[in-house]
């Protein structure tokens, strides 16, 4: 059993842990969590708090069901998503993300600093380095977005419909000064951009990178290393060179079996110590998936060089 939701954890080392999630992102959630439970084990407890909209009781018990005892403690925080419907997510994004531009106000008693993630990380290495970074007297710390970095390498047509900054980082991590949030009126600066652009591309992000231009920390890309297909899987890396977060960008998931995502067995290593753990007849479905995508994948590949049969006319 985890520690009460009631109770305060105080860790020298590691301050709280935001994430935020829906019910249809309750096995990712709780992936993530036993990730950074396992990567951080000399600074237990942790204190999670999880800004949720519609995740069951059920759901919740098995999230908490599948740390440690003595491991952390989970704060869930239920949010109102209907003020966030007028603007604009991608398909695989919940509208529950917008959440994190109200982190200060739906965690009122904290202050210092504390750590945003994504619920599509997986944590490798210990945390306990973002606490010692130096801010700067900055509201956020985070990574640039890849995505961006190459659009703007290949000059893509649609980074003009993004917020014209000269570097844009990618909000999936984020490293929050709450006193400076808090001073900057981050949240009140964003929702207000948004309010002025309810179809901005990438929601939340985009508001962020508009309201932060200039006043945010770049940090190390090992602390948001965004994955996409066509990458390497991080096991074949050295070891010494191998990020401490993974995160698993863009639509396309690990544990989506029929994607024949380069990390898709990786990924299931963790899960398959969580109380998500795929049932024997769920293995054998997601296999037939994969089986079929690869079929698929290799027809297309051998059709043109089929001889071709023409009719005799």
């Amino acid at each position: 059993m985890l520690q009460s939701n009631n109770e305060t954890v105080v860790n020298k080392h590691i301050g709280p842990i935001v994430l935020a999630c829906d019910d249809r992102y309750a096995m990712p959630l709780t992936v993530t969590l036993r990730s950074i439970i396992e990567a951080n084990q000399p600074d237990w407890p942790l204190a999670f708090h999880i800004l949720t909209s519609g995740v069951s009781a059920h759901s919740r018990k098995r999230a908490e069901n599948s740390l440690p005892a003595g491991a952390a403690t989970i704060h869930w925080i239920e949010v109102e998503v209907k003020s966030f419907a007028n603007f604009s997510t991608p398909s695989h994004i919940s509208s529950v993300s917008f959440a994190r531009l109200q982190i200060t106000s739906l965690l009122p008693q904290v202050t210092g600093r504390v750590l945003y993630l994504d619920s599509d990380i997986l944590v490798l290495q210990s945390l306990r380095p973002l606490w010692e970074v130096d801010m700067q007297g900055l509201p956020l710390g985070a990574v640039l977005d890849d995505g961006i970095l190459a659009m703007n390498e290949r000059k893509d047509p649609r980074r003009a419909a993004l917020p014209g900054v000269p570097h844009y980082f990618n909000s999936g991590m984020l490293l929050i000064d709450m006193d400076r949030w808090r001073s900057e009126q981050v949240a009140e600066a964003s929702l207000e951009y948004l309010r002025q652009n309810p179809k901005a591309p990438y929601s939340d992000q985009d508001a962020l990178n508009a309201v932060c231009d200039g006043r945010w920390k770049i940090m190390e890309g090992r602390w948001n290393y965004q994955i996409y297909r066509h990458l390497a899987p991080v096991m074949q890396l050295d070891p010494a060179s191998r990020p401490a977060v993974l995160h698993f960008v863009m639509s396309v998931k690990p544990w989506q079996y029929k994607e024949l995502h380069p990390y898709a067995g990786f990924y299931d290593s963790f899960r398959e110590r969580t109380a998500f753990a795929r049932t024997p007849r769920e293995k054998t479905l997601d296999g037939l998936k994969t089986a079929w995508m690869r079929l698929k994948r290799i027809v297309r590949w051998a059709l043109p060089f089929l001889p071709h049969r023409h009719g005799s006319g």
